[in-house]
């Protein structure tokens, strides 16, 4: 039997929800290129991509429409030059999950009706079924009949009056005793929408455990789901990752989890410590077997209400071992809140054959594909890059031969994008203008220098909290090794920077005698710890008065 909410409570308070929730904002300049702005077929894992937009028109000052006020009405499939390959459409939405199947047809999920659709390859409608309560941001498709999402809900009133009201230093007081908690329950649903399982979360997390920046009745916000795939950790006889067992992420709580599908028990947790901690992230999954980093876990930091200003329009994608719980891999853009990597909500990332990422950058609009590379101080090189119009729904790739509809067509030429150099392409004066498509001027470029002066060369000095591992190897008193270099680096952003000097020892690796060559100084200025010794390229700091020798 089906099983209702039935509740006005739960509708008016999602609707709330969603009414209040702050409009996205394309966060790029007034004119920008779109489509393929990077392309190297030799790197790229090469295919093709689903992309949702939430509108056609672009973000330009005289835009009628703004932001995501237009809804999508397409769901596109684009090769790797942009072109389009097919095209469904659908019911306008605001938001939208569309995931092709390997029959060629398109599962759509609406979640401001709460209905899911089945479209074929060429747009027929083959089934439709409404979801109970309000199903939101994420599903996943089971078997041929069954999908697994989730809805919104509101927990029982005995689970509210377990939430304590509390009085919080720079967020002051938060009432949440009695109130309508809005939570998530997982539900699996075969197509005519009948519940064969389900999962509420106030039986196994502590009410009392909530986000203070949120609005205190939003309590868990989940925002996907995923079910375990074949994997080498059960394979090694660990039952927690039992395939079909069930990550969900609620994201409120910085605390993705792992549910043991039989007993609905928690049996796996994670978070992490990185520029202040994990901050509200989305799309937690397992990367599947066959694929390179096979069990362990991505996810999309986003750094939404972060608790380090480091981490302040930065986000960071993760892989995590789920076994040692150590981060093996991350993307995260080098350079004191560079904001280059950054999407406020949404964000979502792909494993792919290859051994490349796709990154989904939703709010800005930007998809792209990372070669991981051990010395990139990013951690990879970007190999394929795509530019929409508009912010989208969190995209994927799938294969030339994904569905027999895809193995018919011939493969796609492969176009090669080599972007310009930035800084070096300016928009010519009106006046210069020959005709209405003349409107650039493209500059020489200039080599940059070899040793250029980045985030650790601050006007006091060289910091050795700020500087990356690449600026530290400048370092001439003491050559300092690869490993040291990352060390120093990773204990800095793990422990908010060095006080004092001697804080450098604490660095694994670090020894007595290296620490002894170095010249170190506290400024009493910034409460830093500075190096004033010779760098490669660079003439030598003179401090005068503003800091104190160690």
């Amino acid at each position: 039997m089906r099983k209702g909410l039935g509740t006005f409570a739960i509708c008016t308070t999602v609707l709330a929800l969603l009414a209040s929730a702050p409009q996205q904002s394309d966060a790029k300049a007034t004119i920008f290129p779109t489509g393929v702005t990077i392309f190297n077929p030799d790197k790229a894992y090469l295919g093709y991509f689903v992309e949702v937009s939430y509108k056609k028109y672009a973000n330009h000052p005289n835009a009628r429409y703004r932001a995501s006020d237009l809804a999508a009405e397409e769901v596109y499939l684009r090769d790797m030059n942009g072109n389009i390959v097919n095209t469904w459409k659908i019911p306008p939405t605001t938001i939208h999950r569309a995931r092709l199947q390997p029959n060629g047809d398109m599962i759509m999920m609406d979640s401001a009706n709460g209905h899911f659709y089945r479209y074929s390859w060429d747009g027929k409608l083959l089934k439709e079924f409404k979801g109970i309560g309000f199903p939101r941001t994420d599903f996943r498709v089971i078997d041929d009949n069954h999908i697994i999402y989730l809805t919104a809900t509101t927990a029982p009133k005995e689970v509210a009056e377990k939430a304590k009201n509390v009085d919080l230093e720079w967020f002051g007081p938060r009432h949440r005793k009695g109130i309508n908690l809005v939570c998530d329950m997982l539900v699996i649903s075969d197509w005519e929408g009948n519940i064969v399982w389900q999962w509420e979360p106030w039986h196994e997390l502590d009410v009392n455990q909530f986000s203070p920046v949120t609005p205190p009745h939003d309590w868990t916000h989940g925002n996907s789901v995923f079910v375990l795939p074949e994997n080498k950790w059960y394979d090694q006889g660990d039952k927690r990752f039992k395939p079909g067992n069930i990550i969900y992420n609620p994201r409120n709580l910085d605390m993705p989890i792992i549910i043991d599908r039989e007993t609905k028990k928690i049996v796996w947790t994670w978070t992490h410590n990185e520029l202040g901690g994990l901050s509200h992230c989305h799309e937690v999954e397992m990367i599947p077997k066959g694929l390179p980093g096979e069990g362990n876990i991505l996810l999309f930091d986003n750094g939404l209400f972060p608790r380090n200003r480091n981490h302040v329009g930065q986000s960071i994608l993760c892989e995590v071992n789920p076994v040692t719980k150590k981060m093996e891999w991350k993307y995260l853009t080098q350079g004191y809140s560079n904001m280059a990597f950054f999407s406020k909500t949404m964000g979502s990332q792909q494993r792919l054959p290859n051994g490349n990422t796709l990154i989904s950058e939703c709010n800005t609009g930007r998809l792209f594909q990372v070669k991981p590379l051990k010395n990139h101080p990013d951690g990879g090189e970007i190999v394929w890059e795509w530019i929409g119009r508009a912010s989208f729904e969190r995209s994927y790739m799938v294969p030339f031969d994904y569905c027999p509809q895809l193995a018919k067509l011939p493969k796609p030429k492969a176009m090669r994008v080599t972007p310009p150099h930035n800084f070096y392409v300016h928009v010519k004066p009106d006046e210069l203008r020959s005709n209405s498509k003349d409107l650039f001027i493209v500059e020489d470029y200039q080599e940059e220098p070899e040793y250029p002066v980045t985030s650790g060369l601050t006007s006091l000095g060289f910091s050795m909290s700020l500087a990356q591992p690449d600026e530290l190897a400048l370092i001439e008193q003491v050559k300092l090794s690869p490993e040291l270099c990352q060390a120093i680096f990773q204990y800095s952003r793990d422990n908010g920077g060095f006080k004092v000097p001697s804080d450098l020892l604490k660095v694994p690796g670090m020894t007595q005698e290296i620490f002894s060559k170095l010249s170190l100084a506290k400024s009493d200025y910034t409460s830093d710890v500075m190096y004033l010794g010779p760098l490669k390229g660079h003439e030598v700091y003179n401090p005068g008065g503003d800091v104190t020798k160690k």
